[in-house]
């Protein structure tokens, strides 16, 4: 095999405006769009017996949702199935969900992340971002395989400790000069 056969000859890829390249060493090479096409397959035609391709979320949730299922949604993001769609490269999973702002059903599959550092869903209908807590939504981070990341509440506390800490300190020093 030659040098460039493969995305892993890179240290890694760009795709931008000025096309897509890869990077070894500093140097840039430029990479064919069949090349491109021929490493990133679209994850419908590899035969994964784990989802179903679905054209887009509007279809899945008029075709494949059924009524008694967009009746019992709740705020609680329930999953649904996994589905691939056009363009991708892998498969997420999509979950049903009422909105908390304007209470319709939506589906749909974890993005990521927010500036808080959560994966989130995202209402068909008004855009409202879900965020999905680490503790309440730890399922859907461990079945999609994504990073999980450090509680809000244990941040707080983290930071809660740290401040007391400093509070004490600042204390102690403020005791010491004043006995001696």
């Amino acid at each position: 095999m030659a040098f460039g056969d493969s995305p892993s000859d890179y240290d890694y890829t760009i795709w931008d405006t000025n096309g897509k390249r890869g990077m070894k060493d500093g140097k840039e090479y430029p990479i064919s769009e069949e090349r491109w096409l021929l490493w990133h397959k679209d994850h419908k035609d590899s035969g994964c017996t784990e989802c179903n391709f679905v054209q887009d979320k509007e279809t899945l949730f008029v075709y494949l949702v059924s009524r008694d299922l967009k009746e019992k949604a709740t705020f609680k993001p329930l999953f649904f199935r996994k589905f691939t769609m056009t363009g991708w490269t892998g498969h997420s999973g999509f979950y049903l969900f009422k909105c908390k702002s304007c209470h319709r059903v939506s589906i749909d599959y974890p993005h990521g992340y927010t500036s808080c550092g959560l994966m989130f869903l995202s209402c068909d209908n008004c855009q409202e971002k879900l965020p999905l807590e680490v503790i309440k939504d730890k399922t859907i981070y461990e079945r999609e395989g994504a990073f999980i990341p450090v509680a809000r509440s244990f941040r707080k506390n983290v930071w809660n400790v740290g401040l007391t800490l400093l509070a004490i300190l600042t204390f102690g020093i403020f005791l010491f000069r004043i006995l001696s």
